[in-house]
């Protein structure tokens, strides 16, 4: 849980549940487990006031792309358009949006974009889960993005943190990921792959701390 105070974010608590990793659509009870887990958690949440999910950073293209300066309904087309270059499956299985991390200016004619693009059948299939829960997400993000807007604040993604650059390591079940945000430009992410149970490790003994 993160309170929004003005421009700064703070986190007030932090509680995860650990559940199995079932196939979606060939164990029907593992997925009912899963909506379960989900529920207990939320349970335990209370109203969050704005509740945020994540997808999994390995279902998504982040792709960060240069476009010519333009007003915000023909940047959305834009993208659209060259989405097709970064993209393996056509466009229209897709839900494409980004984010404006650099605008134009007389020095750089040229915006600074990041692109995001999930395939449609994830999404309805992670909303499906928090929807069975009995909750609607207010707001869908990408997992290590998440975390980096969260701690941007109102600062947005291409903003340069006091220090210099800062690493938000998100750990989940089967990765590791790493994003670094505050050094002026639009997040960078990386992501290693790890066992099942080392990342059940890894979060039990660091995320899983209220």
């Amino acid at each position: 849980q993160v309170a929004i105070e003005g421009a700064t974010r703070r986190v007030l608590r932090v509680d995860c549940e650990m559940y199995p990793q079932p196939s979606y659509s060939t164990d029907p009870a593992g997925r009912a487990r899963i909506v379960e887990h989900v529920r207990a958690l939320l349970g335990r949440i209370g109203d969050p006031g704005i509740l945020v999910t994540a997808i999994p950073r390995h279902k998504v293209v982040l792709n960060p792309i240069e476009l010519p300066g333009a007003g915000e309904s023909e940047l959305a087309r834009m993208v659209e358009f060259e989405a097709g270059r970064h993209l393996t499956v056509p466009v229209a299985e897709v839900r494409l949006d980004y984010e404006l991390i650099t605008p134009p200016s007389a020095e750089r004619p040229r915006a600074e974009v990041l692109l995001v693009a999930v395939r449609w059948s994830d999404l309805d299939r992670h909303l499906a889960l928090i929807r069975e829960a009995g909750r609607l997400p207010d707001r869908i993000d990408v997992s290590g993005l998440a975390l980096a807007a969260a701690f941007l604040g109102t600062r947005g993604s291409g903003a340069r943190t006091p220090g210099g650059p800062v690493a938000l390591v998100d750990v989940g079940t089967q990765a590791v990921e790493i994003v670094i945000v505050g050094h002026g430009g639009a997040p960078v992410s990386r992501r290693a792959l790890v066992s099942a149970e080392g990342a059940q490790r890894v979060r039990a003994s660091l995320a899983c701390r209220s």
